[in-house]
């Protein structure tokens, strides 16, 4: 391993927002990560392997940084100021303290209460497509799916699950750096602000059976969480748990459409369903890495890195580091996979609600095998439309087709 500071070394160079990047294909980072564990970007150093990732996202000097271009002026002060609130902007005994009252209400016993909800919300989408035996599945399934469970999740009124995706997609509109869109982004989170706090004060007044209930009853050494800190936590939920699943969810579908052997495997053996997830979560996570820029002068595997300077682990540089999966190109539902993978981060900011995704995923999928068992691509697969691995990636459109009356 090459040492020195990061200056000085002689390393490859990728472009983030050209189409070898964007498009997710993998050549580019393969031959990259042959040369080193780094790559200069444009906007950082990108983290190429397994165990640098690993290294940087537990780093107790690095923290979490975003790309989000907000401009100056008051409109770019207020937006600094609302984003500090969030989960991934605390750092150090702050973040700890967070996230030690959350974990105390977050638990697992959480999650699978919602595993009837996640079934059943899940086959409501399914009814109609499955009795005519086709369906485009990002519009029709995936995308209604993760709102209405996120609203279930916080005691949300189910209702309002299309207001929810709407506020959604214009937050997350910030990943195209257009300053013509910050008026409306500031004013979709204000709205967001205000709803999650109007469902915290009447959850202090009317308890459910919800998160956003547990979280207000929790205390840890006298320690309370405010109605302010709740409603951001919600919010954190809401934008960061729809489009990841539901894109999520949608890439896994097309990986097994393409391989029937592996999708009839599934539909005989349920068994192999949990590792299938994984292998989807590493095969082609639709977050392609966060950031990190260092608060002081940080060592990592022998290289030095100023004050300052951005790190970009890259989940998906690191999910398909042969040092660590032997043939990482192969989709492979059987895979061992002893090392866990990196699409949910990991260290201080490991994804709060990555139990919650994987239980989504595995709930939904088996109703796929269920009810639409020899679903294939309905056209060339080559033909899918894809977002680019910019923000969130996925599917744009799936056509699916297949046997109806399931």
């Amino acid at each position: 391993m090459r040492t020195g500071d990061v200056d000085t070394l002689d390393l490859p160079e990728i472009d983030l927002f050209g189409d070898a990047f964007r498009t997710g294909r993998h050549d580019d980072v393969a031959a990259a990560r042959e040369r080193h564990w780094l790559a200069r970007t444009g906007i950082g150093y990108l983290v190429l392997t397994y165990e640098a990732v690993h290294a940087v996202l537990r780093h107790p000097d690095l923290k979490f940084a975003s790309m989000t271009l907000l401009g100056g002026g008051e409109l770019g002060a207020l937006m600094y100021e609302r984003s500090q609130r969030n989960l991934l902007h605390r750092h150090g005994e702050r973040h700890t303290q967070f996230r030690k009252l959350v974990n105390r209400a977050f638990t697992p016993r959480t999650v699978d209460r919602l595993r009837p909800d996640m079934r059943r919300l899940f086959a409501d989408l399914l009814d109609p497509v499955c009795r005519r035996g086709s369906c485009e599945f990002v519009r029709e399934v995936a995308f209604p799916y993760p709102p209405q469970m996120i609203c279930a999740l916080l005691g949300v009124d189910g209702s309002r699950w299309r207001e929810v995706s709407d506020w959604v997609e214009v937050l997350f509109s910030s990943f195209q750096l257009d300053p013509a869109n910050r008026p409306r982004i500031w004013e979709t989170q204000q709205q967001l602000d205000a709803a999650m706090l109007e469902v915290v004060q009447r959850k202090r007044v009317e308890p459910g059976d919800d998160l956003v209930s547990d979280l207000l009853a929790v205390e840890v050494d006298g320690d309370r969480l405010s109605d302010v800190d709740i409603a951001t936590l919600a919010d954190n939920l809401i934008t960061a748990g729809t489009d990841t699943t539901r894109n999520q969810l949608a890439s896994g579908v097309f990986d097994l459409a393409i391989r029937p052997d592996q999708r009839d495997a599934l539909v005989r053996d349920r068994s192999l369903l949990p590792g299938a997830v994984e292998e989807m979560l590493r095969y082609r996570p639709v977050v392609p890495g966060t950031m990190r820029e260092a608060l002081a002068e940080v060592e990592i595997l022998g290289v030095r890195f100023p004050r300052g300077t951005v790190l970009l682990p890259a989940f998906t540089a690191a999910n398909r580091d042969p040092a660590v999966y032997p043939d990482p190109e192969r989709f492979d539902i059987t895979r061992d996979h002893a090392q866990p993978v990196q699409t949910f981060g990991g260290g201080a900011h490991f994804c709060l609600g990555a139990a919650l995704a994987r239980a989504e995923l595995h709930e939904s999928l088996d109703l796929v095998l269920d009810r639409m068992p020899n679903f294939v691509i309905d056209g060339d697969p080559d033909a899918v439309p894809w977002k680019p691995m910019v923000g969130i990636g996925g599917p744009e459109a799936l056509p699916l087709r297949f046997d109806p009356g399931h």
